[in-house]
C-alpha cells in the first residue's frame, strides 16, 4: 500500500514539474563528461535531477528491503531449528533425569483396599 501511495504522489509531482517545464523560459547549459548541453530548460534539469534521485533511493530502500527479508527468514530458520533441538533435548533429559513420582493418594488406597 505504502508503495501505491508513494507512486501515486509520484506521478502528481510528475504532472506539476512537467506544467512547470512548459512555462518557465530559463534555460542553461549542462557540459556532461562526454557532452554538452546548450539551452536547457532549468525546470527539466531540476525534474530529471530530482526523479534520478528518487529513483536511486528507491532502488537502495528495495535492496535494504530484500536484503531484511532473506536475514528474517534465515534467523527464522535458525529459530525454529534450534527450538526443535531444544525440544528433543528435553524431552531425552526430562525422560532420564526426573523419575516418576508416585501418588501418596493411591498408595492410601490400596492399603485401605488390602486390609
Amino acid at each position: 500500500m505504502k508503495i501505491a501511495v508513494t507512486l501515486f504522489w509520484i506521478i502528481i509531482v510528475a504532472l506539476l514539474l512537467g506544467l512547470f517545464s512548459l512555462n518557465v523560459g530559463q534555460t542553461v547549459s549542462i557540459d556532461l563528461i562526454f557532452t554538452n548541453l546548450e539551452q536547457v530548460n532549468l525546470v527539466t534539469v531540476i525534474y530529471v535531477s530530482v526523479l534520478a534521485g528518487f529513483l536511486l533511493g528507491l532502488t537502495f530502500w528495495l535492496v535494504r528491503l530484500i536484503k531484511g527479508k532473506k536475514e528474517e527468514a534465515r534467523l527464522r530458520k535458525t529459530i525454529k531449528r534450534l527450538k526443535e533441538e531444544m525440544a528433543s533435548l528435553n524431552n531425552t533429559d526430562v525422560a532420564e533425569e526426573t523419575p516418576r513420582l508416585e501418588n501418596p493418594a493411591a498408595k492410601e488406597e490400596e492399603s485401605g483396599e488390602n486390609s
